[in-house]
């Protein structure tokens, strides 16, 4: 019978900061909310996301933790380029 070899390895996934449509999907909703609800979106987009870095087999909770703080501050970055291109250029 022959045996199956295991071979280990490393999970690299796409950095979750380089997902634009994911970026552009979360300032829209973001900018459209307020308050409470603004908040609620957000955790539940951040408990989301840490789920699927984990399903996808990336245990390394220091990895998850630097891909989620890369997406939160791309999103962040995006918000401030919105609002600065709606204040006509002006900046914060």
């Amino acid at each position: 019978m022959e045996q199956k070899q295991r071979i280990s390895g490393t999970i690299v996934v796409f950095p979750v900061a380089r997902r634009m449509a994911l970026i552009r999907e979360t300032v829209d909703i973001l900018l459209k909310r307020h308050g409470k609800s603004a908040d609620r979106f957000w955790h539940r987009a951040l408990a989301r996301l840490d789920a699927e870095l984990v399903n996808s087999g990336l245990l390394d909770r220091a990895e998850i933790d630097r891909q989620i703080d890369a997406f939160a501050s791309a999103v962040m970055r995006a918000i401030r380029e919105e609002w600065r291109s709606e204040a006509g250029g002006t900046g914060l």
